[in-house]
């Protein structure tokens, strides 16, 4: 099983990346470019869960009025979310974001920290 070394080192509030995971940093740069072309109202950014909603294209048409854009990233831990939180330049356009992380924290990171560390994403 490959986890996050960077966890095991760092407090789960400082912002990190996966770029040693292979197509991550990939995934990172086409959000990226989408979020620039497509100027969204509503994010959703978070782990499998979130990347997961994209096939429920029924659920999704609701959020169609809203311009909404799915940031979600399978196997990403609460400090990849808040990393790319940090690197991605969201418009002034964004006015809502759902979060949704910390589930691949619960095995390794404190529930404190990994509320914490939510709490900095938002």
């Amino acid at each position: 099983m490959t986890q996050n070394y960077i966890s095991n080192y760092y407090p789960i509030t400082i912002p990190s990346h996966r770029f040693y995971k292979l197509g991550w940093h990939q995934s990172f740069e086409d959000q990226r470019r989408r979020v620039r072309d497509i100027k969204p109202n509503l994010i959703f950014i978070g782990d499998s869960i979130v990347k997961g909603l994209s096939r429920y294209q029924k659920v999704w048409q609701l959020f169609r009025d809203y311009n909404a854009i799915n940031l979600g990233i399978g196997g990403d831990k609460s400090q990849n979310v808040l990393w790319r939180c940090n690197e991605i330049n969201f418009p002034p356009s964004v006015k809502f974001a759902f979060i949704l992380c910390g589930c691949n924290n619960i095995d390794y990171d404190d529930p404190c920290d990994i509320a914490d560390s939510i709490i900095q994403i938002g």
